[in-house]
């Protein structure tokens, strides 16, 4: 597999250390570790990226409109867009909001980053983790650039992915239409 240079992350790859982490019998150690791939922030708190998110075969539109024509690039596009957990973050933008990494699973060793799309979001969040006495803390700009060279590689990869798919299973792919406006 390929390497990817962060300066913030180390990827986690022990076996003995993932089943430290998730404190689960080895069965679901190993699920997990075919699932996802986990990653150590700077200050020792773990995070963990989906490997392969769910192919979405079926594109939806509404059926009062013209159907779009099946193709690779739009294949490609519709299951981007479902596949939330890569996303890519304006480093540039004047008014970026925050990222917070904060525990939201019952596991105390792992964390959650949390995209946050207004300042209302942010707040609630904020306001969220200090009312549960939760951990929560903002991303520094170094991790918010690693974050993003990994988003770029697992995104990458599942283009790659879907490329095949589409070459392979183009012929499953199913068109339908909703009822939207009735």
């Amino acid at each position: 597999m390929e390497k990817v240079e962060l300066k913030t992350f180390k990827k986690v790859e022990s076996k003995e250390e993932i089943k430290e982490i998730l404190k689960e019998e080895e069965n679901n150690v190993d699920w997990n570790m075919k699932m996802f791939d986990f990653y150590k922030l700077s200050d020792g708190i773990i995070f963990k990226i989906k490997k392969t998110p769910t192919i979405n075969t079926e594109i939806w539109y509404d059926d009062e409109t013209e159907p779009p024509k099946l193709t690779e690039k739009l294949f490609i596009d519709i299951n981007l867009k479902f596949a939330s957990e890569y996303y890519i973050i304006d480093e540039k933008s004047e008014n970026m909001l925050p990222f917070l990494v904060y525990k939201r699973y019952n596991n105390d060793k792992i964390v959650s980053i949390q995209k946050l799309n207004t300042i209302c979001d942010y707040i609630e969040e904020k306001k969220y983790a200090i009312n549960k006495g939760v951990f929560a803390r903002e991303m520094t700009i170094e991790e918010i650039s690693d974050l993003n060279v990994l988003m770029n590689f697992y995104t990458q990869k599942y283009i790659k992915r879907l490329q095949n798919y589409y070459k392979r299973y183009a012929d499953k792919i199913q068109v339908s239409g909703y009822w939207a406006n009735r």
